[in-house]
C-alpha cells in the first residue's frame, strides 16, 4: 500500500505527488510538525494490538484472542450444568447460597408450613376482585393448603363455571401466622384441567402502610396438569423491628 494524497470531505489535505508514504511508514506513527518547526504532539501515534490478554497491557487485543478465552469459559454452549460446579468460593456471611439451602433442610425447609391458622385468610371472587367471600376453610385446612395437597378452587366454582372474573386470594398475616424470615420464592402445585389463562400475582404491605401493597410478582402465568410452579421475588422479609420494616 502506498500513500500519495489525503482528500478528506471532497478537500485535498496533503498532496505527495511524487512521493508515498508506505505501509512501513504508517506502521510506524504519523508524526508533523507545525507552522514553527515543532513536532505536534498526539497525531496518530503507532498503535500496538496484543495477540492475548493480559492484566496488566493498555493495548487493544485481537478479536481472535477475545473469542478464544470466552469459548473456554463458555465451553461452547449457552448452559451451565450443575455437573461442571466445583466446591468452594467466597465465604457467606449473614446468608446463604441456593446450594446450601438445597443441602441443609433447615435452609430450604417450607417456611408456611407450620404456620398458625389464625394468621392465615382465604377468600374466593366471582366478579373480578369486587367482592370477596370466606373459602370457609376450617383451621386444619388452611394449614393444610400450605404442606400438603389441599385444594382450592378458583373462584370456588367448577370448572364448567370458571370464568376470568374467578379469582383466589390467600392473605398472610405474618405475625399472627408467626412467620418471621426470608422468602425468595414461591412454589405452587397447580392443577389447571386444561384450563388457560391462569396467573398469580403476589403483593405485600408494610403493617406502617397496610392499605398500600406493592407487587413482588404480577399477574405471573400458571401452568400444570397437574404440575408445579416456581415464582422467584426479590428478597420479601416478613417481620421487622419497626411498622416501616414489617411486612
Amino acid at each position: 500500500m502506498a500513500v500519495n494524497k489525503v482528500i478528506y470531505d471532497g478537500a485535498t489535505l496533503v498532496d505527495l505527488t511524487g512521493d508515498t508514504v508506505t505501509a512501513d511508514n504508517l506502521a510506524a506513527g504519523v508524526k508533523a510538525t507545525g507552522a514553527d518547526g515543532k513536532p505536534i504532539v498526539g497525531l496518530l501515534p503507532k498503535v500496538t494490538i496484543d495477540s492475548q490478554l493480559s492484566a496488566s497491557s493498555t493495548n487493544p487485543v485481537q478479536n481472535k484472542a477475545i473469542k478464544a478465552e470466552l469459548d473456554k469459559k463458555m465451553a461452547k454452549t449457552d448452559k451451565i450444568y450443575e455437573a461442571d460446579l466445583e466446591w468452594g468460593g467466597r465465604n457467606i456471611s449473614n446468608s446463604f447460597s441456593p446450594i446450601d439451602a438445597s443441602m441443609v433442610p433447615q435452609l430450604g425447609a417450607n417456611r408456611f408450613a407450620f404456620g398458625r391458622a389464625a394468621g392465615i385468610t382465604v377468600e374466593f371472587s366471582r366478579d373480578a376482585g369486587a367482592t370477596w367471600v370466606d373459602y370457609g376453610l376450617t383451621d386444619a385446612q388452611k394449614t393444610e393448603l400450605f404442606c400438603t395437597s389441599r385444594p382450592c378452587t378458583i373462584g370456588r366454582t367448577s370448572t364448567t363455571g370458571l370464568t376470568a372474573d374467578c379469582l383466589l386470594r390467600v392473605t398472610i398475616n405474618p405475625k399472627t401466622f408467626g412467620l418471621y424470615t426470608t422468602l425468595n420464592k414461591f412454589v405452587l402445585y397447580i392443577t389447571d384441567n386444561g384450563c388457560r389463562g391462569c396467573y398469580c400475582t403476589i403483593d405485600a404491605s408494610l403493617k406502617s402502610k397496610p392499605e398500600n401493597f406493592i407487587k413482588f410478582a404480577d399477574k405471573v402465568t400458571l401452568l400444570g396438569w397437574s404440575g408445579y410452579n416456581i415464582i422467584n421475588i426479590t428478597p420479601l422479609t416478613t417481620y421487622g423491628n419497626s411498622e416501616n420494616s414489617q411486612w
